[in-house]
């Protein structure tokens, strides 16, 4: 994060399968943004919005699901502490 800037990216821990979010806004405690979905050739697109509360974040994933059907996830986001073993 940069002021209101925000980059990144989001998918599986495996990095090569990772997509850069895009489009990403913040305001107050919104965020919004999307990422390329399907195949990842930009033509489909999921979209995320989350609210910030306290150390969660809260709200929806909604994208088009294999059948051609749009499909809404509810998200919940917490913080963890860091496990100072790893």
């Amino acid at each position: 994060q940069d002021g209101n800037a925000i980059s990144g990216t989001m998918g599986p821990p495996n990095e090569k399968d990772r997509r850069s979010i895009q489009d990403c806004v913040l305001e107050g405690s919104a965020l919004r943004f999307r990422v390329p979905g399907g195949d990842g050739s930009g033509t489909e697109f999921v979209a995320v919005e989350l609210k910030i509360q306290n150390d969660e974040m809260i709200g929806t994933l909604k994208g088009k699901g294999r059948n051609g059907t749009i499909q809404t996830y509810t998200l919940r986001l917490k913080r963890t502490k860091d496990d100072p073993g790893r």
